[in-house]
């Protein structure tokens, strides 16, 4: 009997890959309210899936590291070492994100297109940045480069994975 309920209530993809959900087993307003969240995700192609993932890693590596190692690296590149550190922890729950929504047969449209703006705002952030220091260190600029390069990069990827994503059928 469990796995009759189950089966009955997990969305399965089609032949082309679109999700349906007319196999829930409640009412007709349950299942109105089903398709409703239906039409507002997508069914991740397996190169978004990577690039989540390929996310998730660098954004894990690279914040605990700058959490670690935050006071050497104010010596380095002449950034607080509070900042460093808080940033480099910022990054943690990040990193989860993305591993959670790269583990999902559907993913909300919103939760889809918040690592591309939240990438875009860490690139902003870094450039705000360098803009902002009184002097040019070329450590600290180098820091911000990678920085502001990877996070677009990943922006670019993750816009053109969703592109592809197609939409969740209800």
């Amino acid at each position: 009997m469990t796995s009759e309920v189950i089966d009955a209530v997990t969305p399965g993809p089609d032949h082309a890959g679109h999700v349906f959900a007319d196999r829930r087993p409640w009412g007709s307003q349950a299942a109105g309210t089903w398709r409703y969240r239906m039409r507002n995700a997508i069914v991740p192609t397996s190169f978004l899936r990577r690039v989540w993932w390929a996310d998730a890693a660098v954004s894990a590596v690279v914040g605990a590291a700058m959490a670690a190692a935050a006071g050497p690296l104010e010596g380095l590149i002449g950034l607080p070492a509070r900042l460093l550190a808080v940033a480099g922890l910022s990054l943690l729950p990040y990193a989860a994100f993305l591993a959670w929504l790269a583990t999902r047969a559907v993913v909300p449209r919103a939760a889809a297109w918040a690592p591309v703006l939240l990438n875009v705002v860490w690139a902003i952030d870094c450039i705000a940045l360098a803009v902002m220091q009184a002097e040019a260190v070329p450590l600290r600029v180098g820091f911000l480069a990678v920085q502001v390069l990877t996070v677009l990069t990943f922006a670019e990827l993750e816009f053109d994975g969703l592109r592809r994503s197609p939409a969740a059928v209800g």
